[in-house]
């Protein structure tokens, strides 16, 4: 059965039903969750607060896992099943590997001689990819940690966050509003083309199963791109030119080149999720890509269908059935107002569909809701 885990930035955890219930399955501490990360082969979500990695048993809804890995905010977390390790980065700096069996810390890279926060990263196949702070793009094999295969230097500001595709397509994105987006390839840390988005203040990119990309962001819109799905891979490995660092590392800038315009189609807005007053923290999708889940600076998570039809009445979008993991999905709760009036940007100016406002709203959190994810658990 399909759940969605959310939490807040009082510590609060929650474990949401088909119909919009929730129950608390971790009680508020007064430590922001920064990141939740589910591994569904064992039914449970791994959680990264305030110096410490904690792990939550879907079956029981107790927390199993509790180890404090690092000296301030635990900024990201993922689970790597080659090597039964799970991956933790800090704003102090580190990133850590814990072996869960033990309880063991490991500290894999450090950047505290820099100053660097490492705000993201994600494990696919055999390599681990690491953003950090200072715009940089670290990968390394998962086998064996003790130097990066490859160092790449994105943007002049923070990578702030990273999502791989099944298929292997990745995007990054940074503090500017700047979406990276490259192509699979074998090349340690190549890096594809990128679009300049006027998106201020955003949060986190996440990859749909089918891979379309939803960017989130302080204001009070959510975008869907056709990422994997809109672009054609180019000749070679998906390589770019550049120009040398400082540190022997290629890194990839601005221009266009004759390869960038098979991935333009990557950066085609498909869909606005409006209807929000305050802006959005994270986002994630339903295994049938069907249902977008937005965690809420009003405490709320928003949920839209993304099968209903932008432009029907909203009498009709109200009083539409929706199924999500085989069951009815119904709530009684108000759908948020539209915000105020403010002068469009290009994007809103683009042909993407609009859909003006949730489908329904899941309230039961008391502060920001700042981490979603959907996971696997026992019915």
């Amino acid at each position: 059965m399909e759940v969605l885990v959310s939490a807040d930035c009082d510590g609060a955890v929650r474990r949401w039903g088909t119909d919009g219930s929730s129950v608390c399955i971790l009680p508020p501490h007064k430590e922001p969750v920064n990141v939740l990360r589910a591994d569904n082969a064992a039914n449970r979500v791994f959680l990264g607060k305030h110096k410490q990695v904690m792990s939550i048993d879907l079956v029981t809804n107790q927390s199993v896992l509790n180890v404090e890995a690092h000296k301030s905010n635990v900024l990201d977390v993922d689970w790597c099943a080659p090597v039964s390790l799970l991956f933790t980065a800090g704003e102090d700096s580190h990133l850590k590997a814990i072996d869960p069996k033990s309880d063991a810390v490991m500290n894999v890279m450090d950047l505290s001689n820099m100053r660097v926060p490492i705000n993201t990263l994600r494990v696919f196949e055999d390599r681990l990819y690491v953003g950090d702070n200072a715009g940089f793009l670290h990968v390394l094999d998962v086998r064996n940690l003790k130097q990066a295969l490859a160092t790449r230097g994105l943007s002049s500001s923070g990578i702030v966050s990273l999502d791989i595709a099944p298929t292997g397509h990745t995007c990054a994105l940074d503090d500017d509003g700047a979406v990276f987006f490259w192509t699979p390839s074998r090349v340690d840390g190549a890096v594809g083309h990128h679009a300049h988005l006027p998106i201020d203040q955003a949060s986190s990119c996440r990859f749909t199963s089918d891979g379309r990309v939803v960017v989130t962001s302080a204001l009070p819109d959510v975008w869907v791109f056709a990422g994997a799905s809109g672009s054609s891979t180019p000749d070679g490995d998906g390589t770019r030119s550049g120009h040398d660092n400082g540190m022997g590392n290629g890194v990839a800038r601005g221009g266009v080149g004759k390869d960038d315009v098979g991935m333009a189609a990557a950066f085609t807005p498909l869909f606005r999720l409006a209807g929000l007053q305050r802006g959005a923290w994270s986002s994630c999708t339903s295994s049938t890509n069907q249902y977008i889940f937005v965690g809420c600076e009003d405490a709320s998570i928003a949920v839209y269908d993304l099968s209903l039809d932008p432009h029907a009445p909203d009498q009709l979008r109200s009083s539409q059935s929706a199924d999500l993991a085989s069951s009815s999905l119904s709530s009684s709760s108000s759908s948020l107002s539209t915000s105020s009036p403010r002068r469009k940007t290009s994007l809103e100016q683009s042909n993407a569909a609009v859909i003006p406002e949730p489908s329904w709203v899941w309230k039961g959190h008391e502060f920001d809701v700042v981490s979603v994810t959907t996971a696997i658990a026992p019915s």
